[in-house]
C-alpha cells in the first residue's frame, strides 16, 4: 500500500465564544403615581380663596370684583398643572419602556450573534460526517487534535439544543414588592425564554475518561452512531496518537480496514498491513493481548500534586465491538473480561459496544448513548470525577449516523496518509516536486490539469518546498499590489547549497502549472550551464544562454536581447490600445478582444528572466547592472520578472537594484556577513549542511525557512519497480483472520531497497517530456549564436536545374532583383536571425574590409556563387581583379564570369579595367539613345526583352580582392575605379572590392561605395561600422563581421553539399562551378578580349569614315584603332623606349601611314636615322632628307632652319592669313628622329637650329617625332634642350618598355616592362591609353649614298 507523508501543522482554534452572562437592567417602573394626590393641588387653592375671601370682606365692588377673578385664576391655574402633571407622567413612562425595549433588542443581537459564533464554533471543533469527508479530501486538518488538546477524544454523538454561552439574566431578581412596567417586563422575559438556548450543538462524549462506552438502540442507528464516532476519532486524531480495533460484520464495518488507525504496527501481510478490523472477536484477541500485558506490566501511574493536570500522552486504542452479546462464548472469555475491567484513562483502552437492547449491555458502562428508531438521543453518564470541567446539557439531540459508502470514501482518503515528524526533522526530510505538485504518476502527467488561468490567483505561484510545519512554502511571482512576493528577486547559496536544484524546481514548477501563453523563461548562466541542463526543451524557453564566461561577446548579445524584449513588450502594449501593463493585456486576449486591424491578439506571456552566477557577471561586466536596474524599474509592468542567483554577494555590488528586489532566498552562505547583506541576519550561515535548506525573506512581512523540494531525482514508474520487469500483481486486502496453530505474529520484514537504474532518465526529465507535448514553443527572445560555419545552401535551397534558367537555388524567392544571400545576420534587439542579402539594387557597390585570413575571399566566393544560383548569365555578369590568394580563379569556368586575372596577369587585368569602363561609357550612350533614365527603368525593359538584341543587358560587376595590392601592382587603377564606381551606378556597372584596412582605401573612393562589411580587424579601433563592437570580436571565426549597424553575421561557405565545415572545400566548391556550367545552356557572359601580341597594319578593323590622323595600333580599352593626328593642337610627338620595345616599328607605322593618307606634295619626311632602322622606308618623292650621321644631321637641321625661317609671318600677314596659313606654301615638313639619345649624344645638339621653331611649328607647317630610349633620360634631361622644350610644350607622346626606376618619363607617367609593340599613350586631350602597335610589311630596301642631298634640294624647293 502506498505511503504519503503527511505533516500536521500547527492546530487552527477556532475563536473563543464569550463565557461573561449577559444581565438584563430590571424592567422599568410606573411613572407618575403621587400626581394623583390632591392634597397637593388644594392647600394652594385653598390659600388663593382664603386672600379672596378677605378682599370680598371688605364690600368694596372693586376688591370683590378681584376677589372673583383671584377664585377663577387659582381654580384654572390648579386644574390646567393636573392636566399637565398627567401628560409628562405618561410621556416619561412611554420614553423608559421604548429605552428599555432597545435595550433589549441590543441584548437581543448581542444573543444571536453569540448564538451564530457558538454553532460555527460547534460546526468547527464537532464537524458533521460530510464535513469529515471535506476535511479528508482537503487534507488541510487532517489529525489536528494532539493529546495534550483539551477535547483529544472527546467525540460528538449528534446535535441538539444547548445553552448559550453567554446566560441571559435580569439584573435583580423579582420583587413582589415593587411594580414594573408590565410590558417591558414582559418583553424582557420573552428574552430570556428565546434567547437563552442554541441549537445544532454537539452532544459529546470524552472517549479518553469513559472506560466502557455503551451504545443502545435499533442495530442500523446504532451501527451508525457508532461509524460516526470511528470517522471523528481517525479524521481528528492521528493514528500516532489513537489505534482502533473493530469486530463486526464486514457489511458494517468492512470499511474501517483502509484506515491508518486500524492498521497492526509492525506488521505486514499480502498488502503490505494487517488491518485490526475482524468479524470474530478471536482474529483482534492475540492483539488485545498485547495492550492488556502491556497494562498489567506498568506500574500503576501516580500523579501528584504538581503533575495532577499534565496530559497523558501514551497512544490510545479504541475497540469497537458491535453486536456484543454477554451470552456469546468470546463475550465470556477471560480477555474479554480484562478489557472490560482495564478500560479506562488508567489504561488508555475505551471499549464501545454496539446493543440492540439494554439487558444485553455489559456489566460495566461509563456511558450510555440512548438512541431509538428515529434517531433521538440521549446521555446517560457516570459522575465525572472530582476538578473534571462539566459540560453543557444538550437536549433535544437527534444522532448522527453515516452510511457506510460515506464512511468508505473517509477512510480511503485517509488510508495513504502516514504522519510525518515535526519541527527540524521536518526540513530533513526529502520531498519530489511532483509529489508537492499533487503529480500522482508522472508518466501519464497531463500538463494542461495544472495549468492555471490568466486570472486565476495561483499565476505565478508555486510550492517551492515545505516549512518547519511540512506545509507547502508558496512563492509568489506576482507583484505586491496582487498580493504576491515579486516581482524580482534574489537567490544566494555557497557551493553545494543547492542553489542549482533550487533553480530547477522552481522553472520545473512553473513550466508544469502554466501554459507557454502564460508564462516563459530566459535562462542565463554565465558559467557552463549545468544548472539548466534539459530545461531548453520546454517549450517555454525563450532562450537558454550559457557559456558567457568563455565568449564575453555574447555578454553584449544578451543585452541586446533583453533590451529588445523589452520594447517588444511596450509596441505589443501600445499596439493594443495603449494597455497598461500585461496582466490586463492577457485579461483583454482571454475575452477575445482584437487588435487595430482586426487580428486577435497575439500571446503575451510572463517572462522570468534568471541569471545564476550573475556576481561573476556582474565582476566581468558591471555596466550590466544597468540593464538589470532598467528591467527591475519596467518589468513590472511588461511583465518581466528578475531573478539573479549567485554563489557569493558582495556588499554594494546590487547598488541601484537592491530596492527593487522584493524577495530573497538565502540558502546557506559562505560567511555570516554574505547571509547579513541577503536576508540582514547571520542565520543562514548556521544552515546545516544539507542541500535545499534555505530562507526565505520577502521585506519585513515573511522570514522563513524552508527545505526546497527536488526534482532531479531519479524516476520510479509508478507502474514499474526499477530493477524488476513488471510490477508486483495486485494483492487481496482483507480482514484480519486468528492466526493458524503454532504461527506467530506477521512481523514487518524490511523490504529489499531497490536502487534505481543507472542513467535512467530524472523526474525533471520526464516532466520537460511530458511538457513537450502539449502547447507551442513561446516566442524566442534568444536565438543560438551565429554558427562556425554554414553551407550556402542553407540559405539558397537546394540548387536545381531548370529549363532556361540552369542551376538554381530552390528556397529564395528574390530571384533577379539583384539581392544576394551571402550570410546569416544576428539582430538581438529584435530576436532575429535572417539571412545577410546584398542587395545591389540598393547600394550599388560593396566594400568589404577585415584582417589577412578574416574570410574577406570567401565572402567573395559565396557571393558570386549565390548570385549564379539567383540569377542568370543574362541577368549578372563577373569580372574578376584577384591579387588576394587566387581564390576567384576557379570562377572563370563558371558561364557568368567573363574573366578572372591576378597579379601574375596584369594585362588582363588592365584589359579587364578597361572593358568595364568601356561598358560603362556604351550603356551611357545607349541610355541617351534609348531614353532610358534609371537602372530600374533598363532592368525593367530587359525582363520585358524590351532590349536590342545583341545589347549586353546584364549587371555587370567588377570583382576586385585585396585592393592594396591591386592600387600597387595597376598603375592609375585607383582613378579607374572610382571612375567605375561614380559612373556605373547609373548603368548597371557595380563594384565590389576588398581591402585589409579602412586606411587602404582613400576617401573619394569609400564615399562611392555605400553598400559596407565589415569583417574582423587587427586594429578594432580602425573601425567606420560599430569600433565598441569590433573590439568585441574575440577569437571569432573567418567569416564573422560586422553590417551597419552594428549587426553581426556569419558568411556562407561556398558549397552546395550541405556541409557546415571546411574540409574539402575546394572540391565541393569546384563541384558546384561544374553543376552551374553544365546546367546552363544558353549565351554565356562575352569574354575579356585581349590586347593581341602581334598585330598588323592589315589586321586594323578601320572605320568606313576615318577620322583624321593616321592609325598606328588598337587601344585596351575598346580594342579599336587609335589614330596619330600631328595636324591638330599639338604637332608634335615624342617616343620612348629600350632597345626591343618597337619605338622604331612604331615610326615606320606612323610614316607609312602618313604617306598613304598624304601626297608628296602635302608631306614631306627629313629622317635622322643613326641605326638605319628606317633606311629604305620612305620613297625618294616623300623624303626630304636622311641623316645617318652627326654631320650630315647638323647640315640638314641647318637646313630645315633655313626653311623654316623662310615661312615666319611677314609684318603685313593678317588675321585671316594667319588663320588659314596662307602666307606660304609647300609641303607639311615632319622631322622624324629615331634613336634620339645617339643623335644628341655630343656637346652640341644636332638639332638645335631647330629649338626657336618648336613653339611656332603648327604655324610653320612644321613637325617633330622623336624617338628615344628610356635610359638616362631623366639624368640627361637638362643636356638635351630639344627634348625638354618639347616636354614643356605638353608634347603628346609614347611610352613603351623600359625600367620604371628613371623616374617620370612624360608628365607623371613612369616607364614598365611591356610586351614589344605594346605602350601607354600620353595625350592631354584624351585619357592615358594602353595600345598594340600595328606592324608594317617588311619595307624594300632603298639605297642612301649621295644621292640624298640633292632629294632634300628637290624637296624644298
Amino acid at each position: 500500500m502506498s505511503r504519503i507523508v503527511f505533516h500536521r501543522p500547527a492546530r487552527v482554534l477556532p475563536p473563543q465564544l464569550p463565557m461573561e452572562p449577559v444581565v438584563l437592567a430590571a424592567p422599568p417602573q410606573p411613572v407618575g403615581r403621587d400626581a394623583n394626590n390632591w392634597l397637593m393641588l388644594l392647600m394652594p387653592l385653598m390659600t388663593s380663596l382664603s386672600m379672596a375671601a378677605y378682599l370680598m370682606a371688605g364690600g368694596r365692588k372693586m376688591l370683590i370684583l378681584l376677589g372673583i377673578c383671584f377664585v377663577v385664576v387659582s381654580v384654572g391655574t390648579t386644574v390646567g398643572i393636573r392636566m399637565q402633571l398627567r401628560r409628562t407622567a405618561r410621556r416619561d413612562k412611554l420614553r423608559a419602556r421604548d429605552r428599555y425595549l432597545a435595550h433589549l433588542v441590543e441584548v437581543r443581537r448581542a444573543a444571536r450573534q453569540v448564538a451564530e459564533s457558538q454553532r460555527v464554533v460547534a460546526a468547527w471543533a464537532y464537524p458533521s460526517p460530510y464535513r469529515l469527508w471535506a476535511i479528508a479530501t482537503r487534507r488541510r486538518r487532517v489529525w489536528e487534535r494532539r493529546a495534550t488538546d483539551a477535547d483529544f477524544l472527546v467525540v460528538c454523538v449528534g446535535v441538539g439544543t444547548a445553552p448559550l454561552a453567554t446566560p441571559i439574566r435580569m439584573a435583580t431578581r423579582n420583587d413582589p414588592t415593587v411594580e414594573y412596567d408590565a410590558r417591558a417586563k414582559a418583553a424582557a422575559d420573552r428574552l430570556v425564554e428565546s434567547a437563552s438556548t442554541v441549537g445544532s450543538q454537539p452532544a459529546t462524549v470524552d472517549l479518553s475518561r469513559g472506560g466502557v462506552v455503551s451504545v443502545l438502540g435499533p442495530s442500523d442507528v446504532a451501527r451508525g452512531v457508532a461509524r460516526a464516532v470511528v470517522c471523528q476519532v481517525a479524521v481528528l486524531h492521528a493514528p500516532d496518537d489513537v489505534g482502533l480495533a473493530v469486530v463486526g460484520d464486514a457489511t458494517s464495518w468492512g470499511w474501517a480496514k483502509w484506515l491508518p488507525h486500524a492498521h497492526e504496527p509492525d506488521a505486514s501481510g499480502e498488502a503490505g498491513v494487517v488491518p485490526l478490523v475482524t468479524e470474530e472477536f478471536d482474529g483482534v484477541a492475540d492483539h488485545l493481548r498485547i495492550w492488556l500485558d502491556r497494562f498489567a506490566e506498568q506500574p500503576a501511574v501516580r500523579r501528584g500534586i504538581m503533575d495532577r493536570d499534565a496530559p497523558d500522552t501514551r497512544r490510545r486504542l479504541v475497540v469497537v465491538l458491535d453486536g456484543y452479546d454477554p451470552r456469546a462464548g468470546w463475550a465470556r472469555s477471560q480477555t474479554v473480561a480484562e478489557l472490560l475491567a482495564a478500560a479506562g484513562p488508567q489504561s488508555g483502552i475505551t471499549v464501545l459496544c454496539v446493543v440492540d437492547r439494554e439487558r444485553d449491555e455489559p456489566s460495566r458502562a461509563d456511558v450510555r448513548v440512548r438512541v431509538d428508531g428515529e434517531g433521538a438521543l440521549s446521555l446517560d453518564v457516570r459522575p465525572v470525577e472530582r476538578g473534571a470541567p462539566s459540560r453543557p446539557e444538550v437536549s433535544d439531540v437527534l444522532a448522527e449516523w453515516p452510511e457506510v459508502a460515506l464512511c468508505e470514501a473517509i477512510a480511503r482518503e485517509l488510508s495513504p496518509l502516514r504522519l510525518s515528524v515535526e519541527g527540524k526533522e521536518v526540513l530533513n526530510q526529502v520531498t519530489s516536486l511532483p509529489r508537492m505538485l499533487g503529480i500522482g504518476d508522472i508518466d501519464e502527467f497531463d500538463p494542461r490539469s495544472l495549468w492555471v488561468g490568466e486570472g486565476d490567483e495561483g499565476v505565478l505561484r508555486m510550492p517551492l518546498g515545505f516549512d518547519a510545519d511540512g506545509q507547502p512554502l508558496l512563492l509568489d511571482l506576482k507583484e505586491a499590489a496582487q498580493g504576491g512576493m515579486g516581482p524580482h528577486g534574489l537567490v544566494v547559496g555557497a557551493t553545494g547549497s543547492g542553489k542549482s536544484e533550487l533553480l530547477r524546481t522552481l522553472v520545473t514548477g512553473l513550466a508544469a502549472t502554466h501554459s507557454p501563453e502564460l508564462l516563459s523563461f530566459v535562462l542565463v548562466d554565465f558559467k557552463g550551464g549545468a544548472t539548466f541542463a534539459g530545461l531548453a526543451d520546454l517549450p517555454h524557453a525563450a532562450g537558454m544562454i550559457t557559456n558567457l564566461v568563455d565568449d564575453l561577446a555574447l555578454v553584449e548579445r544578451v543585452r541586446d536581447a533583453l533590451v529588445g524584449e523589452q520594447q517588444r513588450r511596450q509596441r505589443i502594449l501600445r499596439d493594443a490600445g495603449n494597455v497598461d501593463n500585461i496582466r490586463d493585456y492577457q485579461m483583454h486576449r482571454a475575452a477575445g478582444r482584437t487588435g487595430p486591424d482586426g487580428s486577435p491578439l497575439p500571446p503575451l506571456p510572463y517572462l522570468l528572466v534568471i541569471v545564476d552566477e550573475f556576481g561573476e557577471l556582474l565582476s566581468s561586466r558591471p555596466d550590466f547592472i544597468e540593464l538589470f536596474v532598467q528591467i527591475g524599474r519596467v518589468g513590472r509592468s511588461l511583465g518581466m520578472h528578475l531573478l539573479l542567483a549567485t554563489q557569493r554577494l558582495e556588499e554594494g555590488r546590487l547598488r541601484g537594484l537592491d530596492a527593487n528586489l522584493s524577495y530573497r532566498i538565502c540558502l546557506r552562505t559562505f560567511s555570516a556577513a554574505e547571509s547579513r547583506v541577503v536576508i540582514g541576519t547571520p542565520d543562514a550561515y548556521r544552515l546545516p549542511p544539507v542541500p535545499g535548506s534555505a530562507y526565505l525573506k520577502v521585506t519585513d512581512a515573511v522570514y522563513e525557512r524552508f527545505r526546497v523540494a527536488h526534482v532531479s531525482g531519479p524516476h520510479r514508474s509508478a507502474g514499474k519497480a526499477f530493477g524488476s520487469p513488471e510490477a508486483a500483481p495486485p494483492a487481496l486486502f482483507g480482514l484480519r483472520v486468528p492466526p493458524g496453530p503454532g504461527a506467530g505474529s506477521a512481523r514487518h520484514e524490511e523490504p529489499e531497497i531497490v536502487q534505481p537504474v543507472v542513467g535512467g532518465p530524472t523526474e525533471m526529465q520526464v516532466i520537460v517530456e511530458r511538457l513537450q507535448t502539449v502547447g507551442q514553443t513561446v516566442h524566442q527572445v534568444w536565438l543560438p549564436p551565429l554558427p562556425l560555419a554554414l553551407p550556402l545552401d542553407d540559405l539558397t535551397g537546394p540548387g536545381a536545374v531548370r529549363p532556361g534558367v540552369g542551376l538554381a537555388g530552390e528556397w529564395w524567392p528574390e530571384r533577379g532583383r539583384l539581392s544576394f544571400p551571402v550570410g546569416v545576420s544576428d539582430i538581438p534587439s529584435q530576436q532575429l536571425q535572417e539571412p545577410l542579402v546584398t542587395d545591389f539594387a540598393r547600394t550599388g557597390n560593396l566594400m568589404v574590409i577585415g584582417a589577412p585570413q578574416s574570410g574577406k575571399s570567401t565572402l567573395l566566393r559565396s557571393l558570386m556563387l549565390s548570385a549564379m544560383l539567383t540569377h542568370t548569365p543574362d541577368e549578372a555578369q563577373f569580372t574578376c581583379l584577384d591579387f588576394g590568394g587566387g581564390s576567384l580563379l576557379p570562377f572563370a569556368q563558371a558561364p557568368h564570369v567573363s574573366g578572372v586575372a591576378g597579379r601574375h596577369d596584369l594585362a588582363q587585368a588592365r584589359r579587364i579595367l578597361a572593358e568595364v569602363r568601356q561598358v560603362i561609357a556604351e550603356r551611357e550612350l545607349q541610355f541617351r539613345g534609348m531614353d532610358i533614365d534609371s537602372p530600374a527603368e533598363f532592368r525593367r525593359r530587359r525582363d520585358a526583352r524590351g532590349l536590342p538584341p545583341r545589347m549586353r543587358t546584364a549587371d555587370l560587376f567588377l570583382v576586385i580582392d585585396n585592393w592594396a595590392a591591386t592600387r600597387n601592382e595597376l598603375e592609375d587603377v585607383e582613378a579607374e575605379v572610382l571612375d567605375i564606381a561614380n559612373r556605373g551606378l547609373g548603368v548597371c556597372v557595380h563594384l565590389v572590392v576588398t581591402a585589409n584596412r579602412w586606411g587602404d582605401v582613400r576617401t573619394t573612393l569609400r564615399d562611392a561605395v555605400p553598400g559596407r562589411l565589415e569583417l574582423r580587424l587587427n586594429d578594432p579601433g580602425e573601425s567606420e561600422v560599430d569600433r565598441r563592437a569590433a573590439r568585441s570580436f574575440g577569437a571569432v571565426p573567418p567569416g564573422r563581421g560586422l553590417a551597419p549597424p552594428a549587426t553581426q553575421f556569419q558568411v556562407a561557405l561556398p558549397r552546395l553539399d550541405g556541409r557546415a565545415d571546411i574540409e574539402e572545400l575546394a572540391d565541393a566548391q569546384a563541384k558546384a562551378l561544374a553543376k552551374l556550367t553544365a546546367g546552363w545552356e544558353g549565351a554565356v557572359a562575352p569574354a575579356v578580349r585581349m590586347l593581341p601580341e602581334r598585330l598588323t597594319v592589315s589586321e586594323l578593323d578601320l572605320p568606313a569614315k576615318e577620322p583624321a590622323g593616321v592609325p598606328v595600333g588598337i587601344a585596351e580599352h575598346d580594342l579599336r584603332p587609335i589614330y596619330l593626328d600631328l595636324t591638330s593642337a599639338n604637332p608634335h610627338f615624342l617616343v620612348f623606349g629600350d632597345s626591343g620595345s618597337g619605338k622604331t616599328e612604331f615610326l615606320r607605322t606612323w610614316i607609312s601611314g602618313a604617306m598613304v593618307r598624304r601626297t608628296p606634295y602635302e608631306a614631306r619626311f627629313v629622317l635622322f636615322d643613326f641605326r638605319r632602322g628606317l633606311l629604305g622606308l620612305v620613297p625618294p618623292e616623300y623624303l626630304g632628307a636622311y641623316a645617318g650621321d652627326a654631320g650630315t644631321a647638323a647640315s640638314f637641321a641647318q637646313a630645315v632652319a633655313d626653311k623654316l625661317a623662310e615661312r615666319l609671318p611677314p609684318p603685313d600677314v593678317t588675321v585671316q592669313q594667319l588663320r588659314d596659313r596662307s602666307w606660304w606654301q609647300g609641303p607639311e615638313l615632319y622631322v622624324v628622329v629615331d634613336d634620339f639619345d645617339l643623335v644628341s649624344a655630343g656637346r652640341q645638339s644636332p638639332l638645335a637650329p631647330l629649338l626657336d621653331y618648336l613653339p611656332q611649328a603648327r604655324e610653320l607647317g612644321f613637325h617633330m617625332i622623336i624617338a628615344r630610349r628610356v635610359g638616362g633620360t631623366t639624368r640627361r634631361q637638362i643636356s638635351e634642350p630639344v627634348l625638354s622644350r618639347l616636354q614643356e610644350l605638353g608634347t603628346d607622346g609614347l611610352v613603351m618598355s623600359g625600367d620604371p626606376r628613371e623616374g617620370p618619363i612624360l608628365g607623371d607617367q613612369r616607364a614598365q616592362p611591356l610586351p614589344p609593340g605594346r605602350g601607354r599613350l600620353i595625350r592631354r586631350s584624351a585619357p592615358k591609353a594602353l595600345l598594340q602597335l600595328a606592324l608594317t610589311p617588311e619595307s624594300p630596301e632603298h639605297s642612301t649614298g649621295a644621292g640624298q642631298a640633292p632629294v632634300v634640294a628637290a624637296a624644298w624647293e
